[in-house]
């Protein structure tokens, strides 16, 4: 997990970019409504070649609807593929570390530039939320997340990607085809056999009729997405900012904690700490035993683990003990 921190200075306002209208305007973007294009910016045999030569594990076809996203990705929405360039090197290493876990395809790891813009704290408009947009009730049922007004691990980069990973392989264990468990993580797997028993054909294109209208752009803006991120500079698109990972330690605490407090004696900025904590989402953790992962820049750990005790002391995480407290010190600032 990694904090980001941007190197050059933000865009005038009259330019500003605004990554949620990119993220809304993807979701809510229909091929149907926009209706197919005479003509096409890119030599569609250009594009074949070049999805060929990325083939992994997911087929990379070729089609229309596929060509029509990766111009929009290339032409009509140039910031938003730029932003998934600055962003990327914060997250895919975390993803391919679980894609290999999980023995996964690599390529997987794109499915979240759409699912939520790499944003931490995405929340759709029905809401699922966190980078790989989980529902609350998918995230405590099916895959043990802590989500309450407290804790939202859907938020939390590592346990939500390791979940999102657990549930794709479910997902291809049940339909053995690529497109038919990305179709079923976006639309669930029920609404998928649905489709597959209303149009009698077991395949992506055969069911494509019978599943929901995001459903259906949902394959080919995955594959446009894995080709804009391979070819982007093809289309002259390169990021112009860079997002510098900081790395983190954890800790694991139980109990009542004022957090306000914790970062004040374990001297880490406000700011710092939300970045890294997206998933924490009050000023205090409840006195309910559960064990709650805290991640600390290490720049900054090797002071906490030293000062635990009196940090989690002067913070009301454990009993006082006389002489075990910073509440009393002068800290530097």
């Amino acid at each position: 997990i990694f904090l980001f921190i941007y190197s050059v200075k933000s865009r005038i306002n009259i330019n500003k970019y605004l990554p949620k209208e990119d993220f809304d305007y993807l979701k809510s973007l229909s091929l149907s409504e926009q209706g197919m294009p005479t003509t096409f910016m890119i030599d569609p045999g250009i594009i074949t070649s070049r999805l060929a030569k990325l083939q992994n594990q997911i087929p990379l076809v070729y089609n229309q609807p596929i060509h029509q996203f990766i111009e929009f990705f290339a032409f009509k929405r140039v910031e938003f593929t730029r932003r998934m360039l600055e962003r990327r090197d914060v997250y895919f290493p975390l993803y391919e570390k679980y894609l290999k876990k999980y023995n996964l395809p690599d390529e997987l790891k794109y499915l979240s530039l759409i699912e939520s813009g790499l944003e931490t704290k995405a929340i759709s408009n029905k809401g699922a939320g966190g980078l790989w947009q989980f529902m609350p009730y998918t995230a405590r049922g099916d895959f043990g997340m802590r989500v309450d007004g407290a804790v939202d691990e859907r938020f939390d980069p590592e346990k939500a990607t390791e979940a999102a990973c657990k549930y794709l392989k479910q997902l291809y264990t049940i339909f053995g085809d690529w497109h038919l468990a990305l179709a079923a993580y976006n639309t669930g797997p029920g609404n998928v056999k649905r489709a597959i028993r209303k149009c009698g054909k077991s395949d992506f294109l055969g069911i494509y009729d019978c599943l929901p209208k995001q459903t259906r752009e949902y394959v080919p803006k995955f594959i446009a997405m894995d080709y804009i991120m391979n070819y982007h500079w093809e289309h002259s698109i390169l990021a112009d900012k860079w997002l510098k990972k900081v790395s983190v330690d954890t800790i694991q605490v139980k109990g009542y904690l004022d957090l306000n407090q914790f970062k004040k004696f374990a001297k880490i900025p406000g700011d710092v700490f939300k970045e890294v904590n997206p998933h924490l989402m009050s000023s205090t953790l409840p006195d309910d035993h559960r064990a709650v992962s805290i991640y600390i820049p290490s720049s900054i750990f090797p002071y906490v683990k030293e000062n635990r005790r009196a940090i989690l002391d002067s913070s009301g995480n454990v009993p006082r003990v006389k002489g075990d407290s910073l509440a009393t010190t002068v800290l530097i600032e």
